[in-house]
């Protein structure tokens, strides 16, 4: 997606900055507090879901990338056996 939009941008005209501000302290700085800023807005969308009993958070080591870590962490979060179990609160599935 992110290659498409360059494109889009591209071809209207619109020159790509360039420059360090990427790498500065600053800026790394804020692009953190952004990050969690918007993860715990997120948790809080999904906490004050209608129904939301539970709050999962499934994560997934050891994967050769990002994108098969989510796979793996989606096809866990969407098992409605998982979600059975969770919600009845099965001993058996308690975290270490």
């Amino acid at each position: 997606m992110r290659h498409q939009h360059e494109r889009y941008r591209a071809a209207a005209g619109e020159r790509r900055i360039q420059g360090s501000h990427q790498r500065r302290p600053a800026y790394e700085a804020f692009v953190a507090e952004l990050t969690d800023l918007c993860t715990d807005l997120a948790h809080n969308i999904v906490r004050d879901g209608e129904g939301a009993t539970k709050f999962i958070t499934v994560r997934v080591t050891g994967a050769p990338d990002e994108a098969a870590a989510h796979a793996v962490a989606n096809t866990i979060a969407i098992s409605p056996l998982v979600k059975t179990a969770f919600y009845g609160g099965d001993a058996n599935w308690a975290a270490s």
